[in-house]
C-alpha cells in the first residue's frame, strides 16, 4: 500500500507485475436490459465528484435533466439519454 484516504475507504495499491489482465470499457450502445454494469462518471453532478457504482440495467431510453455548474451547458441544463 502507498497510500490512503480513511474516510474515503480508499487504498492506493502498488503492484509488480507484467501482463496482469484488464477489464476493457464497454460501450453504451451495447447495453441490454438486464445485464449487469459498472458505472464510472460525474452522475447528475451530484456533490463529491465522480462516483464509481455497479448494478443492473433496468431500462433504456430514458432521459434525465441535471443542472451542473461544471459542464458547458450549466446555464440551459445538460441532458444525458441511456440508448
Amino acid at each position: 500500500m502507498i497510500g490512503g484516504d480513511e474516510a474515503a475507504d480508499l487504498a492506493v495499491l502498488k503492484i509488480d507485475g507484467q501482463g496482469l489482465p484488464t477489464v476493457p470499457l464497454g460501450s453504451s450502445a451495447d447495453l441490454r436490459l438486464g445485464q449487469p454494469v459498472v458505472a464510472i462518471g460525474y452522475a447528475l453532478a451530484l456533490e463529491g465528484g465522480p462516483t464509481v457504482t455497479n448494478g443492473i440495467v433496468s431500462a433504456l431510453g430514458r432521459t434525465i435533466q441535471a443542472n451542473d455548474p461544471v459542464a458547458r451547458c450549466a446555464r440551459t441544463g445538460c441532458a444525458r439519454t441511456a440508448t
